[in-house]
């Protein structure tokens, strides 16, 4: 058996018991997903969708790569649609912006 199947027969129980804490934030101008000492910053116009669905909302950062935000993490369900209404009201100015603003350089986070 090769190390890399090894690997993927493992990650059921890495993701099952795995207890880190997980950090989100949505505000002007990127998304952050941190974890121990891992921090994703994107930028809202980098950002492919936003998808809120039962349990999770997804934030994509590619059409088949997603933060995934448990919605048991937040405290209340009106966290979450203030989470969920901020997160696609950032994506969705972004991507209205005009060309010439999308063609410059991201600004600092």
């Amino acid at each position: 058996m090769s190390r890399s199947a090894k690997l993927n027969g493992n990650n059921r129980q890495y993701l099952t018991n795995n207890h880190q804490s997980i950090r989100f934030r949505c505000d002007d101008p990127a998304y952050t997903c941190a974890a121990n000492d891992i921090s994703v910053v994107t930028h809202w116009r980098a950002i492919e969708k936003v998808v809120d669905v039962e349990e999770y909302v997804f934030v994509f950062y590619t059409p088949s790569t997603a933060c995934i935000v448990p919605k048991r993490a937040f405290q209340s369900d009106e966290n979450v649609k203030m989470f969920v209404a901020l997160a696609k009201e950032y994506h969705s100015q972004a991507r209205e912006s005009s060309p010439t603003e999308n063609s410059s350089t991201l600004p600092p986070v």
